[in-house]
């Protein structure tokens, strides 16, 4: 009979296709740290049972790229033409003759969302049947428990039990940036953006019976997020439909759930993690030098001098795991725990590093995307002095700021807040409009973060209310106001979009009449140009603005920008004036005078800058005549050209 590790194994390399033999680039899960993770062991505790199976003519190796994991090729592992028979016949054994290989790996339920790989379980399977049990009786589960003692993994097998009976689990992924709206967009199958928790609730309320959601990670929400996370976990606890299962290192922010301590593993079972040859006593000395902590039995390497009592776990990865990395990889690993999310190995500066990193278990992938677990990611930051601190997000920052990545801008803000850069506010300001429009949930933490560095910075608390009236935060932008002096005029400004907000329509006006007061002679232009323009996108396409065009005209020529002295802000106005003016004409069908307009404009925007094009074409659609098919497929081109997440869905 053959070892259970090799025949593991078969039935691990029997889920790919034949065809990837052939492949420049293969899958993660045919390098060797992907096989290891999927079963459950250290990387070291594959070479034995591989190399009986080459020698058996099962397995055979080769030198390939893999996804996403580095530039430099790595050891892949396929099964052969011996080897797809001997894995078949292993699956018949296990479910019975005339079962194949592809029929007994097809769930009956559906997975949805950002799950990560399922890997074997040892000693879970009582506490995985409990849980089980559990949901189906109707309860929902809260996993609490340290970083790296298996959490995700366990929430993984639950799903992978429920899926085998037919329940579709939904799997959302938490990080600093969650908010209501993207954990709701990563539970549904539609992507809804749904920023109201009630309609939240609502959304997945509806979702039919035998639904599992699943939120792991949930320590990492941002504080600015949590109050609206843990808002609507609530709110589906005391709905009771449908189940739900939580992720979270302690202490939960959820104390009224009741919590599911994930304990160690017990020696008999954590013995199993670690090579078949290594010998029994020495394991168990292994497993009790390292407290049963499934991470640290991961990263632990037979090289490794074991302490005399048990190290606690943060510094056996200081001493031991660290202490071991090649410079390269050092390099990688500070870029990594820099980072506030998960990234792709061609966004590293540092990518060389990558390879020795995973094959020494040290990264959690999502898809193509990896980070450092998050136990070592905590004992990396923990070890930099304020110096490398800032020299590590300086660098990383300065990598941001090169590339054109859609959010490479919420990365270079976020390692600037990070490094507490001089002219920080101004940044912050000066990139406000695209990041919200790109992340707003992103935008808001940095916000909320460069304002804790910088807590006297009146303009970055202006942000921070800002930020939250776009959203529609009432009260987090009220609470930012009320510490913002009463005749501040940005600050009556945001309080009279929050009075629009509301319905209270004359107490909007009288803010925004007495932050116009309050402002200088260039702030009053602002001002009257973006309240015109506010005032005339109020209203669905089609529909008639609050504010007739007379009135806005009237309005406009009372606007004098030779106020402005500086260039920059005399252009901006300009520019803005002419969009105005160009809107109205098109409003009163004057396609003459808008057509002017764009003339005139075409003298102070650069050649090739496509807000001419949008005017064409809004001028174009105003126009009673329907558009023929070359106009539409002109349209639908110029609507990907449009870089402004905002222009664009105005378009």
């Amino acid at each position: 009979m053959r070892p259970e590790t090799q025949v593991r194994l078969l039935r691990l390399l029997a889920g790919f296709p034949a065809h990837l033999e052939q492949a420049w680039d293969v899958p993660r899960g045919l390098s060797l740290p992907g096989m290891a993770e999927a079963l459950g062991v250290v990387r070291s505790a594959l070479n034995p049972p591989l190399r009986t199976l080459e020698k058996e003519g099962l397995v055979h190796s080769r030198q390939a790229h893999v996804i996403a994991g580095g530039g430099r090729k790595r050891t892949v592992v396929h099964l052969t033409e011996a080897g797809r028979r001997a894995a078949e016949e292993e699956f018949e054994q296990l479910v019975g003759l005339g079962d194949s290989v592809q029929s007994t790996s097809r769930k009956l339920g559906r997975l949805l969302g950002a799950a990560p790989q399922h890997a074997h379980l040892f000693g879970r399977k009582e506490l995985v049947s409990d849980l089980e049990q559990r949901l189906q009786r109707g309860e929902h589960l809260q996993l609490v428990g340290l970083p790296g003692i298996g959490k995700t993994a366990l929430l993984r097998g639950v799903a992978e039990s429920m899926l085998a009976k037919g329940w579709t689990v939904r799997w959302a992924h938490l990080d600093k940036y969650s908010d209501v709206e993207q954990v709701v967009a990563a539970l549904t199958e539609d992507g809804a953006r749904i920023a109201s928790i009630e309609a939240a609730v609502e959304a997945l309320g509806a979702l039919p019976p035998r639904t599992l959601l699943v939120f792991d990670e949930l320590q990492e929400v941002h504080s600015r997020h949590m109050d609206g996370i843990r808002d609507l976990l609530t709110q589906l606890f005391e709905l009771g439909s449908p189940a739900f299962a939580l992720g979270v290192r302690a202490p939960s922010p959820l104390p009224d759930i009741e919590e599911i301590r994930v304990e160690a593993l017990e020696s008999d079972a954590a013995v199993n993690l670690l090579p078949e040859e290594l010998d029994r006593e020495r394991a168990i000395e292994v497993v009790a030098a390292l407290g049963g902590h499934p991470l640290a039995l991961h990263l632990w390497d037979a090289a490794d001098q074991l302490p005399e009592q048990a190290l606690p776990i943060k510094e056996f990865i200081e001493k031991n795991v660290l202490g071991r990395l090649s410079e390269d990889a050092l390099a990688s690993i500070d870029e990594l725990a820099a980072a506030a999310a998960p990234l792709y190995d061609a966004q590293l500066l540092h990518s060389t590093g990558l390879v020795e990193l995973d094959e020494a278990a040290l990264l959690r992938w999502h898809a193509e995307a990896t980070e450092l677990h998050h136990l070592v990611r905590n004992v990396v930051r923990a070890g930099w002095d304020a110096e490398q601190r800032e020299s590590i997000h300086l660098a990383a920052a300065e990598h941001w700021s090169e590339r054109a990545d859609p959010a490479a801008t919420i990365h270079e803000a976020h390692h600037r807040v990070q490094a507490q850069v001089d002219g920080l506010p101004q940044f912050l300001e000066q990139q406000a409009d695209s990041l919200v429009a790109v992340d707003s949930a992103a935008f808001a933490t940095l916000v909320e973060d460069a304002l804790t560095a910088l807590p006297d910075a009146t303009s970055l608390r202006l942000l921070c209310a800002r930020v939250a009236v776009e959203r529609g935060e009432r009260e987090i932008a009220e609470q930012h106001l009320e510490q913002i002096e009463q005749d501040d005029a940005t600050g009556l400004a945001l309080a009279a979009r929050l009075a629009l907000q509301a319905g209270q329509t004359a107490r909007a006006e009288e803010l925004q009449q007495a932050a116009f007061d309050a402002a200088s002679e260039s702030e009053q232009v602002r001002m009257g140009l973006a309240r015109i323009a506010s005032e005339m996108d109020d209203r669905l396409p089609g529909g008639l603005p609050r504010v007739s065009t007379d009135e806005s005209t009237s309005r406009l020529e009372q606007i004098d920008l030779k106020i402005l002295t500086d260039q920059s802000d005399r252009r901006t106005a300009l520019v803005a004036t002419a969009l105005i003016k160009h809107a109205l004409h098109l409003a009163e069908q004057e396609f003459d005078a808008a057509a002017a307009v764009r003339s005139r404009l075409a003298d102070i925007c650069a050649e090739d800058d496509p807000l001419l094009e949008e005017l064409q074409f809004r001028a174009r659609w105003a126009s009673p005549a329907a558009l023929d098919q070359t106009e539409l497929q002109d349209a639908v081109e110029l609507l990907q050209r449009v870089a402004n997440p905002l222009r664009r869905e105005a378009l």
